[in-house]
């Protein structure tokens, strides 16, 4: 092989890991952002329904006493 073959293999190469990094690190970063909202949508909906419980208990205490 002559040297401008293993340049053009070596350029190749580190342009193919280059390419494979940002990829891999775009499909973190998309993964890491729905599951990081995935989990504040999963509190929230926790959350919400514990507070109506809470304003379903109120109401119904408020009409006992009434």
């Amino acid at each position: 092989m002559s040297q401008l073959d293993l340049s053009i293999f070596y350029n190749h190469l580190f342009g193919l890991l280059l390419t494979f990094y940002i990829f891999s690190h775009f499909v973190v970063l998309i993964l890491s952002t729905y599951f990081y909202n995935g989990k504040l949508r999963d509190l929230e909906l926790h959350v919400s329904k514990i507070k109506i419980n809470k304003v379903n208990s109120i109401s119904t205490l408020t009409k006992i006493l009434e």
